[in-house]
């Protein structure tokens, strides 16, 4: 698990509604966002510059986060939890799901959850999903996202960084496992309707493997930021993880994003 303390560096996050560049810290998450998005987190220089009075207290405080982290489920939910609002002919994504006989936003998001897992052509293409009759959770949230514009929905699209394991990734123990791994820092996408996060990639129920036990960093991201942006995060996440990692045996930011690469492949085998 990357060390908090090697996370202070600042991201560059594009803010959706002004479309302007700023500079916001990384935001580690210690618990499930339980309000607005953003709200009721602690920034990074607040919980260095409390836990740095002595190194009983640092050590105490970790395992305080640990114990809550054992004792907290973040529930992730599936296409079910969106309302069936009826679409009205708009824009050329709401067409096309009209064109296959989807009429409302749980319909679409059904339609695009039963599509199986798979890398697009063409990520930036709007309606690429729909062509190719596969996507990733990149592809198949932004595709929602810009469905939920033209319609006017209140459903956000999220950029996340999540530690992956097999029991939350079924598929990608055995690539870890041959790197001498058991995790790894993933950026994931998403949506938010309210306070709830809903993942159309995932089954209906998360019987079927572990949840994601908490969020390293999030926020909100535009459809045309799934590409180029998304990796660049990721990539500045990772470089930290690397730098703070004393078990990584000095492996490059190159080496752990080839391993990444092929954990994400396995996935469509």
């Amino acid at each position: 698990m990357p060390r908090q303390n090697a996370l202070t560096k600042k991201l560059v996050h594009r803010t959706p509604e002004s479309a302007r560049y700023v500079d916001l810290p990384v935001r580690i998450l210690d618990r499930p966002i339980t309000s607005s998005f953003g709200s009721d987190h602690r920034s990074i220089q607040d919980s260095h510059a409390r836990v740095q009075s002595s190194s009983d207290a640092l050590i105490g405080e970790t395992e305080s986060r640990q114990e809550e982290r054992d004792r907290t489920t973040l529930f992730i939910y599936s296409w079910p939890e969106l309302p069936p609002l009826p679409l009205n002919r708009s824009g050329v994504v709401t067409n096309a799901f009209l064109d296959i006989t989807m009429r409302d936003l749980r319909s679409a998001a059904r339609f695009v959850c039963e599509l199986p897992y798979g890398r697009n052509s063409h990520a930036d293409d709007p309606l690429v999903v729909l062509v190719e009759h596969k996507g990733t959770c990149s592809t198949k949230h932004a595709l929602i996202r810009r469905l939920a514009i033209e319609q006017g929905f209140d459903l956000l699209l999220i950029l996340g960084i999540f530690e992956m394991t097999e029991g939350n990734t079924p598929g990608v123990g055995r690539v870890l496992q041959q790197y001498g791994l058991s995790t790894l820092p993933e950026a994931h996408c998403y949506l938010r309707s309210g306070p709830k996060r809903i993942d159309v990639t995932r089954p209906r129920t998360q019987e079927q493997n572990e949840s994601i036990r908490h969020f390293w960093h999030e926020e909100e991201i535009n459809p045309d930021q799934i590409t180029h942006y998304k990796a660049n995060v990721h990539k500045k996440f990772l470089g930290e993880w690397v730098t703070g990692n004393d078990g990584l045996s000095g492996r490059s930011l190159a080496e752990i994003w080839k391993i990444r690469e092929e954990c994400i492949a396995s996935l469509s085998q």
